[in-house]
């Protein structure tokens, strides 16, 4: 299996907040991203330090749980999803302990030979694009988010409310490319931006430079389009 990863974080126009935070565990395969909330007082240290327990695989069970209940499909309520809710319930009110009054989403990646799973919390996003030989670039699947009838994010971790993460699993083989973005990204850019975008790759297997300039290039055009959030993205290429 061949993995390959670039990310740009916290883009945006002059005075963003710097809110967004990344955390990579390549050796694990795992890949996670937090946007913390933006009317919090310690939001960006709450991000930052989510995305950090998220990634030690080694002291948190929960991860082998994701990858190996045949259960967990897109927004199942399976007994395995309830139980990923509890643990990041419990998380989010350990660092809100410290980090008072704070809270974030979470957009999470691990990444298999031949399978994907994503797990989100909150209005960022996460998303699969395949790779076939005869149409390029394709949408798989985007996870589905939390969100409220405002437009505002319907569950938070950190919040004191029930945790029902959306999660997805699928057999992949082949070349995918998973898309973590934030709201300040993933809100300002269509399918269309993202396949095109991929085009430039087609079938080849894209070096760190690449993806680097691909992820930023998303970056810019989501600021074009009139983005002023933070912007943070992450392209996670894979070849089984």
């Amino acid at each position: 299996m061949q993995l390959r990863y670039a990310t740009s974080l916290n883009q945006g126009s002059e005075g963003h907040l710097g809110f967004d935070a990344f955390h990579a565990a390549p050796q694990d395969k795992l890949f996670v991203l937090s946007d913390g909330a933006n009317g919090t007082p310690h939001g960006g240290e709450f991000a930052k330090e989510l995305v950090r327990e998220l990634a030690l695989v080694q002291e948190h069970p929960w991860p082998e749980v994701l990858r190996d209940d045949p259960n967990v499909t897109s927004d199942s309520k399976s007994l395995t999803r309830k139980h990923l809710g509890a643990y990041l319930y419990h998380l989010g009110l350990k660092l809100e302990s410290h980090l008072k009054e704070s809270a974030a989403t979470v957009s999470l990646a691990m990444l298999e030979q031949n399978s994907i799973r994503l797990l989100g919390v909150g209005d960022s996003y996460a998303g699969v694009f395949l790779h076939e030989p005869k149409t390029g670039w394709q949408l798989m699947h985007w996870l589905a988010r939390h969100k409220d009838p405002h437009g505002n994010p319907s569950q938070l971790i950190g919040a004191a409310v029930p945790i029902e993460p959306n999660c997805f699993q699928a057999d992949l083989p082949g070349d995918v490319c998973v898309v973590l973005a934030t709201d300040g990204a993933g809100d300002f850019l269509s399918e269309t931006d993202f396949t095109q975008t991929l085009s430039m790759i087609g079938g080849e297997a894209p070096s760190p430079d690449d993806l680097n300039f691909l992820s930023q290039s998303l970056c810019e055009r989501a600021l074009r389009n009139g983005s002023d959030d933070d912007i943070s993205l992450c392209l996670i290429w894979r070849r089984s």
